[in-house]
Order: structure tokens, then C-alpha cells, then sequence
């Protein structure tokens, strides 16, 4: 029993779908047939001069009774065959001086037809459109790749060991030494761009950041000669691992293939990662060496935020957009938190290390390539 009444309601649903299918429309290939002949009917309106009727059948065949939005059968047909449309109540519009209206279907037009046609066909259009609208992506996804520099800026020092003062040596500071090695890092991550106007756009660039820098310190122990004292050198090098987040304005300057363009922001970020590659040795004999690796993430502040600027110079063929670019990162808050600063005792009495408090400058160098996903006829001004 069950079983038939089951069969009975796949059946009935069996023939409701089928009919909400004939109901709903016809197949993508008949749709474009059928406008097809829209456009020859628009066209023999446009021939013989009756340029009310093209607009009447616009909003019948292609426009809800609202006369605003258009049918989404219309939507799904070829763009090729909406652009023909599109040409045809520009055209109309046109020819009835009513340009605010010629206008909104030009728009559309360029839109779909984004690229400089040599045909007679378009020239018309193009002559129109040339002077009022220029045509770019609203909307870019896109990828970057590259290399950083890091410049650490020590504001206020911390050390573990306080000279004697028979040795004459006031303080054991930490250098901070720049090394193309040491202190560079990478950074990857994806970017979406939405342009407000023809040349000033908004950008989010989600990041994954490593970063590195160095430090040297020196500790010497007098002994009963000159040859009996010993100097311990230490070198520290850093790496640290963010996700950062920049959101950035970004205006470029000149419509050509190649298009400078500059940018500026903010950025915060969140560490996951910091190690600590330590190296100690003693001179002048080298008697003691020592290597050590030390995981410090809990010395650090878990979130960071600054400023960024930069700019770059964009390339495009065919639809993809190239740019390289060089920005310079100004973080505003201390990287080393200041209440866990002394938490790792192997660091401090094994290497008399301690952190100072430490502002980080950074430079990027990065290669972007950019997918527009959809266009916009921007108004000249």
C-alpha cells in the first residue's frame, strides 16, 4: 500500500515539474533564436524610421511590466545578441533626442562590448561613446606573490646583564644588523579589488606574511691578562609568520598599457609563528660554540596594525592585469608584549637575552596578477 501511494506522489511531482518547465521557458538555444528575430524586427523599425516601436517591443520582449528590471529570460541569452538589443534603443533614443535615456542603454553596451571594434558595424557607437564613457573592471580577483625586507626600530632597550665597571663597557645593547638574508621574508595572498570610479578603486588583500631581522650583542669577561679575557658572541635572528588583512585606496594615473598608480591604507595583523635562531660563539680562541632553535611566540603581541604605502606600475593583455609594485609598511604598535617580555627562562639565563621593545618597518616588493570579473562604463570627466 505504501508503495503505491509513494509511486502516486513521485508521479504527481513528475508532472508538476514538467509543467512549471514548459511554464518556465524555453531552452537557452530557443531563447536566443527567438530574440534573434527581435533584432531583425528592431532593425526594419529602425530602417523605416519608426523608432517608438523598437522601444515598445524593448520592454515588452525584454523588460518586466515594471519596465525597470529585465526578464531573466533576456538575462540568460548572448551577450552578443543583448548588445545588438542594447545598440538598437541606444540608437532610437538617440535619433529622439533624449540622451539621459541614450545614455543608461550606451552604458549597458560598452559593458558587454569592452573591446575596439574595426568593423563598420560599431563605428557609430564608437564615435558616440568615446567621448563620454570609459570603460573598466568593476570588480578584480587576482593573486600576488613576493619578498619583503624588515627594519626593526628598538624604542625602549631591556638587557639581562649589567656591566662591571672596571671593564669600561657602559651597556649591552643589542645591534640590529641588517642582513639581505636575515632580514628578508615572503608574503602570498589573493586580492579584491572594487573600482568606485574610473581610476580610484578599493582594495582587500588578505596575507599570509613571514618576516625576519637580526640582532648581535656582545658579553666579554675580563680575565688576569689581556690574553686571558674572552669575548661571547651572540647572534639572534627572528622569524615571524602573520595573516595580515590591508585595506587600501588605490588611484591609478594615466589610461594607457602601462598604468602607474599609487596606494595607501591600513593593515593589521595576526601572528601565528615566531622562532628564534640563535648562534654563540667566543673569541679569539672559539673554545665555546653553540646553535640553538627556541620557539618565542608567546613574547610577542598577537595582533599588529599600521600604515601602508606604496604604489606600482599595472600592464595589461587581453584580459589579464600584471602589476609590480614596491610598498613600505609603518607598524604603530610594539611587536614584544611587554607583560611576558622575561617568560622564557632558557632565553634569558642560558643566553642573557632579553627583548627590547620593537616597532617594525618594512619594505615589499610583489608581483600581482589580477582576473577582472566584471566591467562598468565609467563617465569621462
Amino acid at each position: 500500500m505504501k508503495i503505491k501511494y509513494i509511486l502516486l506522489f513521485m508521479f504527481l511531482v513528475f508532472i508538476v515539474s514538467t509543467a512549471f518547465a514548459r511554464e518556465g521557458g524555453k531552452s537557452k538555444e530557443e531563447l536566443n533564436t527567438h530574440f534573434r528575430n527581435k533584432v531583425e524586427e528592431m532593425k526594419t523599425f529602425y530602417d523605416n524610421g519608426d523608432l517608438d516601436s523598437i522601444i515598445d517591443l524593448y520592454f515588452k520582449e525584454c523588460c518586466k511590466e515594471d519596465k525597470k528590471t529585465e526578464k531573466r529570460e533576456f538575462r540568460k541569452i548572448k551577450k552578443e545578441i543583448r548588445a545588438d538589443i542594447y545598440r538598437q534603443v541606444f540608437l532610437s533614443y538617440t535619433e529622439l533626442d533624449k540622451p539621459d535615456l541614450a545614455d543608461i542603454y550606451l552604458k549597458k553596451f560598452l559593458v558587454i562590448r569592452r573591446g575596439e571594434r574595426t568593423d563598420d558595424f560599431w563605428r557609430s557607437l564608437r564615435t558616440a561613446a568615446k567621448d563620454k564613457y570609459y570603460v573598466a573592471p568593476r570588480w578584480l580577483v587576482g593573486l600576488k606573490l613576493g619578498a619583503n625586507f624588515t627594519f626593526p626600530h628598538p624604542v625602549n632597550r631591556y638587557q639581562v646583564l649589567k656591566p662591571a665597571s672596571e671593564t669600561g663597557t657602559e651597556n649591552y645593547q643589542k645591534d640590529y644588523v641588517f642582513h639581505l638574508t636575515h632580514s628578508r621574508g615572503l608574503q602570498a595572498g589573493i586580492i579584491l579589488e572594487y573600482a568606485l570610479r574610473k581610476n580610484l578603486s578599493v582594495t582587500v588583500q588578505p596575507m599570509i606574511v613571514s618576516q625576519g631581522f637580526q640582532y648581535k650583542n656582545s658579553f666579554k669577561r675580563e680575565g688576569e691578562t689581556a690574553d686571558d679575557t674572552v669575548t661571547l658572541n651572540y647572534t639572534h635572528r627572528q622569524k615571524l609568520n602573520y595573516i595580515e588583512m590591508p585595506v587600501l585606496l588605490k588611484y591609478r594615473f594615466i589610461k594607457t598599457k602601462l598604468k602607474p598608480y599609487a596606494q595607501v591604507g591600513v593593515y593589521c595583523g595576526l601572528l601565528q609563528s615566531a622562532v628564534k635562531s640563535l648562534k654563540a660563539v667566543s673569541e679569539p680562541d672559539e673554545d665555546y660554540k653553540d646553535e640553538a632553535i627556541l620557539k618565542i611566540k608567546e613574547l610577542f603581541t598577537r595582533f599588529t596594525i599600521g600604515l601602508w604605502i606604496g604604489g606600482g606600475i599595472g600592464y595589461e593583455t587581453g584580459e589579464i592585469r600584471l602589476a609590480v609594485e614596491v610598498n613600505y609598511r609603518h607598524g604603530l604598535n610594539n611587536i614584544v608584549d611587554k607583560d611576558r617580555r622575561y617568560d622564557n627562562p632558557e632565553l634569558q639565563f642560558a643566553y642573557y637575552d632579553v627583548f627590547d621593545d620593537i616597532m617594525v618597518r618594512n619594505v615589499e616588493l610583489s608581483l600581482k596578477v589580477m582576473l577582472p570579473l566584471s566591467f562598468k562604463a565609467f563617465r569621462r570627466q
